[in-house]
């Protein structure tokens, strides 16, 4: 089955929402699990990367911790590029490949709370 969303068509909310279902295999064993809290498994299509590939956006997500070193994960398939970091509260990125920004939510427990970030120099996607 293929579905095609508008993306313009959704808030920001939505935005963020519907990007996390295309990323994260959120429906396993007929229980749905909310993707970067409660599973971490992506959708077929991804393949995991250096999330420093994608410097732009790092830079602007990367953890700040004097005491800790806290490893982003980053995938990204031939549409989408997903990074994710936890501090005690996780932080869940998206970037939708040519576009001049990318949707953050600092507390991806949430379904709320997304900001649409723009890009101060859009990334080369090869």
């Amino acid at each position: 089955m293929k579905i095609i969303i508008d993306l313009d068509d959704l808030g920001v909310n939505g935005k963020g929402e519907a990007l996390r279902s295309l990323v994260f295999n959120q429906h396993q064993d007929g229980h749905f699990l909310f993707g970067c809290y409660e599973t971490f498994d992506v959708n077929d299509g991804f393949i995991e990367i250096e999330p420093k590939k994608y410097k732009s956006i790092y830079d602007k997500i990367k953890p700040y911790d004097d005491f800790v070193d806290i490893k982003v994960i980053a995938y990204e398939s031939k549409d989408i590029v997903t990074m994710w970091w936890w501090d005690g509260d996780g932080d869940l990125t998206f970037w939708i490949k040519g576009e001049s920004h990318f949707y953050q939510n600092t507390d991806c427990k949430c379904d709320y709370e997304w900001q649409e970030i723009e890009i101060q120099e859009v990334p080369d996607d090869t």
